[in-house]
């Protein structure tokens, strides 16, 4: 299982080619979210550049719900643009009606 963690100090696509991997069943690649396990089940690299720390949530007018990833924080990157989510509880949605207005950021830790 550990090796379904999402690590948002990858790059965009490492984590787009994971959650793609793991999107035909199963558990997902998964991250955390106020202290709760949230898998990602659909997402794309973005060709917009996002500065920030990796894991934070920000929401672009043109890439929608966009996590921050990359090594270098300091320089903008290629974000990754979540699609769908699947909770704790199984529940799947939207991930624009998951993350609240306000945006927050992911954790790779429980």
């Amino acid at each position: 299982m550990e090796a379904l963690r999402i690590d948002w100090n990858r790059s965009a696509e490492d984590i787009e080619n994971l959650v793609r991997a793991r999107s035909r069943g199963g558990t997902g690649a998964y991250t955390h979210h106020g202290g709760r396990r949230l898998e990602i089940l659909a997402a794309t690299a973005t060709e917009g550049r996002y500065d920030g720390a990796p894991g934070r949530v920000v929401r672009s007018g043109t890439d929608g719900l966009v996590i921050v990833a990359g090594p270098d924080a300091g320089a903008p990157g290629r974000g990754l643009s979540v699609v769908r989510v699947r909770t704790e509880d199984g529940t799947e949605m939207p991930a624009a009606d998951y993350f609240h207005p306000e945006g927050g950021g992911l954790t790779t830790g429980e």
